[in-house]
């Protein structure tokens, strides 16, 4: 739906940066934000949401690696360089209609 779709939250990209692991819905943008550095539920799924996050709570290693590569993530994708990179392009492409 409109409310969902094509959304990428600050949030997800300020836990990806301070690389904290993350148990998330699929929605919009945030299964291909998020991708090996959490875990993702069925949105409206309630109870796998509090499964996992139980899940991530009670696994020290876990957290741990996801939280590391979240960082990984913020630092090689959503970082200024690669951001301005996009919007650049984006402005680009605007312009050449």
């Amino acid at each position: 739906n409109s409310a969902t779709c094509c959304k990428s939250p600050l949030k997800i990209a300020e836990y990806l940066a301070s690389g904290k692991p993350m148990v998330a819905s699929k929605v919009g943008e945030v299964e291909s934000m998020v991708g090996e550095a959490g875990i993702l539920v069925t949105p409206g799924d309630t109870a796998a949401l509090a499964e996992k996050i139980e899940f991530l709570v009670s696994n020290k290693d876990l957290r741990a690696g996801l939280g590391k590569e979240a960082r990984i993530r913020a630092e090689n994708i959503y970082n200024w360089e690669k951001s301005s990179e996009r919007l650049l392009e984006a402005y680009q492409a605007a312009l050449r209609r």
